[in-house]
């Protein structure tokens, strides 16, 4: 059975984590300071070194604390295997990338942590790749290669993934812009569907004219064809 004082360095180390998650999805780790996290977690400011170590531990531990409380699974490789359409299963991962940038339930604490360490990356970031964002890129690389032709070269087929990836981060990332010039969008339930259909139609709509284009090139000319 845990004592009262183990109780307490529980709780201590669990402000620590929620403040610290906060702050690195708002700031970026590199302008958080251990005193700002302290502070918002109302600690001592050696309870950092304390409980985790240092702040790069802290960091980490922050991680694992943010994405197994988040949805990051949702964008897992079932995505792209099941019996649905490849655009139907575009759709799907466009709408789980959009709910999760976009949720108004709680902050996307781990999704803009990944934005910040794309910009700024530390330590953490190859771990990142490697457990979360290469994943869900290889689910969105089996849709889109299903939709492209056959021999389609895995650099047109990656481009493809950016294009798609870049419309859903626009929207959270720069956000602020996007209401002041378009004042009219909303980033509600509704508003995340609209965005899904414009954004899917978009791009299966470049996929076709990129296939075509492929198609155009790929044909060869009949030099003795006279019109």
């Amino acid at each position: 059975m845990m004592n009262a004082n183990g109780k307490n360095e529980s709780k201590t180390r669990s402000r620590i984590l929620a403040a610290a998650a906060e702050l690195f999805a708002a700031r970026g780790f590199h302008d958080t300071t251990v005193r700002d996290i302290c502070a918002d977690a109302q600690v001592n400011v050696a309870a950092i070194n304390y409980h985790f170590g240092s702040k790069e531990k802290l960091y980490e531990d922050v991680w694992k604390y943010v994405t197994v409380r988040s949805d990051t699974g949702m964008l897992s490789p079932a995505m792209a295997e099941n019996s649905a359409t490849p655009e139907q299963q575009l759709r799907r991962y466009i709408t789980s990338f959009l709910s999760r940038l976009l949720s108004r339930k709680e902050p996307p604490l781990a999704a803009m942590i990944m934005i910040h360490e794309t910009k700024a990356p530390t330590q953490l970031f190859s771990t990142m790749v490697e457990t979360t964002i290469k994943p869900h890129f290889l689910t969105l690389y089996t849709i889109v290669k299903k939709l492209m032709e056959d021999d389609a070269e895995e650099s047109a087929i990656c481009n493809c993934c950016f294009s798609i990836m870049g419309q859903c981060l626009y929207f959270r990332v720069h956000q602020p812009v996007v209401v002041c010039l378009n004042p009219r969008q909303q980033f509600d339930t509704q508003g995340v569907k609209r965005l899904t259909d414009h954004i899917t139609r978009f791009s299966l709509y470049a996929i076709q004219q990129l296939k075509q284009t492929h198609n155009d090139v790929s044909t060869p000319s009949n030099p003795g064809l006279v019109l």
